[in-house]
């Protein structure tokens, strides 16, 4: 039983992070996972040599990962993956950031009181 806990489990998923670090010979590459702050070893085909390539062109780029996630059973948090796609998301200028609803920009509502208002429209 306590095997069982303490083993990780796997899933096909996908992180959004920041490229951490590259050792462009290995065929992996870390991600910095915004949603759990932790860092993922992900590794990848050849194939997509030219995707991770331009992953870490921009330092500051948030890319989506996919394929197969292993995450620590206790914690819940992504360890390892095995990757089957990388997005590379195209940086927002400052006006496209200020025009997005809940930006706090220009005096509207902050993400909390627009989320919030969007829950109270849908009830």
């Amino acid at each position: 039983m306590r095997e069982a806990l303490e083993s990780p489990y796997r899933y096909h998923g996908s992180l959004q992070g920041r490229p951490a670090t590259w050792y462009k010979e290995s065929g992996y590459f870390n991600l910095k996972d915004l949603a759990t702050a932790t860092t993922v070893k992900c590794a990848y085909p050849v194939s997509l040599y030219s995707k991770v390539y331009s992953a870490f062109e921009d330092k500051d780029a948030v890319v989506h990962v996919t394929g197969m996630i292993t995450s620590d059973r206790l914690t819940g948090a992504p360890t390892e993956m095995s990757v089957a796609d990388v997005i590379v998301y195209p940086r927002l200028s400052d006006a496209e950031f200020r025009s997005l609803p809940g930006s706090g920009a220009a005096g509207d509502e902050d993400v909390v009181e627009f989320m919030d208002r969007m829950r109270d429209d849908a009830d």
